[in-house]
């Protein structure tokens, strides 16, 4: 059975993997298409066992050197390699236990991301190819957390590994999963499109890559950040979706605020009542406020009135007291000064 693994050209653009020596690139290239890398972006590997294979199978022993060889060969070819294999740690395009030999490649399925909860299905077979360790327990649950982005619940209902438990984390995130609910769950996922008997095959079969298509649209992974923005806005009329794009070309481009500024701005603006009245009717949609960035508005509510019945500490009439001097049947006496009542005597 053939493995085909997906590889952006976008690659040679990265900051990180055009930092890499001319070694590191090749090794990092070779780890990506390894025959033994698993369809979760993790293998059972050393760092010994890779420079060597990048060194051409030169083994430190009893090896002939040839003609044009430099001076330290093979020992230089293979120490080289090794420093790449470190650089590649440090800009954390792999992750590495050496102790259990295992490796990780962390935004793997972004780029290779299952096509059907069948793909899912096999995922479950290359548990066993990676060694027991906490990187492995990571690796589950990051699984978990990308299949959570899909549409169709079935993708993570397909994934059944589970951490060994190496991790507080790991344990606190492993589903409890009942018998019964495994033998549904499985049942579901290994006849997801059954024909009708006596059907059309050609009409059933394009209803399947039509059903196909839907489930395997996969949503966007929203940052902290923005989850907690769409949480707080009252009126997320215009989409999740859309209002993310907005967020994240705001970001791209620098004209999105700090989140402290943000979110102080719109926790100043749904305490106000007139923002809010009849019941946040006149709340501008989630796409219009990140759009046209009206969390200045806020802004504005800082040259409003004192409220009712408080004086204004700027009155020109009684500076701030609250009263003025005035004529009370016939005495002299102290009144209420009309900046109580939000305006003023010409």
């Amino acid at each position: 059975m053939g493995r085909y693994r997906k590889i952006d050209p976008r690659i040679h653009n990265d900051a990180k993997f055009k930092a890499l020596s001319e070694r590191g690139k090749l090794l990092f290239l070779t780890i990506l298409t390894h025959p033994h890398m698993t369809a979760l972006g993790a293998m059972r590997a050393t760092e010994a066992g890779l420079c060597e294979e990048m060194a051409l199978g030169v083994s430190l022993k009893n090896a002939d050197c040839p003609t044009d060889c430099p001076s330290d060969w093979p020992a230089g070819v293979l120490k080289s390699y090794r420093n790449a294999f470190q650089g590649i740690i440090e800009k954390g395009l792999i992750k590495f236990d050496p102790e259990n030999a295992c490796l990780v490649i962390p935004k793997f399925l972004t780029y290779n991301p299952p096509e059907s909860p069948s793909v899912v299905v096999a995922w479950n077979q290359s548990g066993d190819l990676i060694p027991e360790c906490q990187l492995r327990d990571e690796l589950i649950e990051n699984t978990r957390l990308f299949l959570k982005g899909y549409a169709k619940t079935s993708f993570l209902e397909a994934f059944k590994l589970v951490p060994n438990g190496y991790s507080q984390t790991a344990r606190q995130t492993a589903p409890q999963t009942g018998p019964q609910q495994e033998q549904e769950q499985e049942q579901e996922i290994k006849n997801p499109l059954t024909p009708l008997k006596g059907g059309n095959d050609v009409g059933d079969e394009k209803t399947k890559k039509r059903s196909k298509r839907k489930a395997d649209r996969v949503l966007p992974a929203y940052s902290l950040d923005f989850e907690k923005f769409w949480r707080r806005y009252p009126n997320r009329r215009g989409g999740k979706e859309a209002a993310w794009d907005i967020w994240r070309r705001r970001e791209k481009n620098g004209t999105l605020p700090p989140f402290p500024e943000l979110i102080a701005a719109l926790d100043k603006l749904v305490k106000d009542p007139e923002w809010m009245k009849e019941e946040g009717r006149f709340v501008p949609m989630v796409t219009t406020f990140l759009n046209k960035g009206r969390w200045t508005d806020a802004d504005a509510l800082k040259s409003q009135a004192p409220p009712q019945n408080q004086p204004d500490p700027n009155c020109p009439h009684c500076h701030g007291r609250g009263t003025v001097d005035a004529e009370i049947d016939g005495a002299q006496g102290q009144a209420d000064c009309q900046c109580r009542r939000g305006n003023h005597a010409s």
